[in-house]
């Protein structure tokens, strides 16, 4: 042990994991491919990360399916889950999760003119195309460039949170004046650790 470290502040990776799931998150899936090649998984690790350029972050398991392709993909896209789809965070978050056509029969309701699918109810499905990656412990950062939106202004519909190590309706729009005025509607969102997407 290192001089001058409390012991009581030091975690294992289970403390960090039980700590990390106090913080709600939402549920995507991310895809790529289409059709036989298809390959999606569960990931509640995302974040926008900038507006000029439009940026996001995912972060998938090092040497998984989906990272794997991502490497060397032209496209992928992300797809924010509704509170009525956790049957499909379940199935892609699974390590026998499916694969090529029998995932692309499970998600798909339309395919992009880019090649991605798109899944059917999700409250928005953002096309991106890869533009950096960084290896964190563990996991893979993928930076995506988002080139197209699908399905925003849902508003009504609940999403679905990923908390305390189980999927939970969210609640919807909070908005106030935490900063700003009463005017300002805010949207709040939120980062944790990366979802175990192999």
């Amino acid at each position: 042990m290192q001089r001058g470290l409390d012991p009581s502040t030091l975690v294992d990776q289970l403390t960090f994991r039980s700590a990390m799931s106090l913080l709600p998150t939402g549920v995507t899936v991310v895809t790529v491919g289409r059709r036989e090649s298809l390959e999606a998984v569960t990931v509640n690790s995302l974040t926008s990360l900038s507006l000029e350029p439009l940026l996001i972050v995912v972060g998938l398991r090092l040497g998984g399916r989906v990272a794997t392709r991502l490497e060397r993909a032209d496209a992928f896209a992300v797809h924010v889950l509704a509170a009525d789809q956790r049957h499909l965070a379940v199935l892609f978050a699974r390590r026998d999760r499916p694969s090529g056509r029998t995932a692309d029969l499970t998600l798909r309701t339309a395919e992009t003119p880019r090649g991605n699918v798109l899944i059917g109810g999700a409250l928005v499905s953002l096309e991106c195309q890869p533009f950096a990656t960084h290896p964190g412990g563990d996991h893979l950062l993928v930076v995506g460039r988002v080139v197209a939106i699908h399905g925003v202004g849902a508003e009504s519909t609940a999403p679905l949170v990923f908390h305390r190590g189980d999927y939970e309706r969210g609640c919807g729009t909070l908005s106030g004046s935490i900063a700003g005025t009463n005017d300002d509607p805010i949207s709040l969102g939120s980062v944790r650790a990366g979802e175990d997407g192999r």
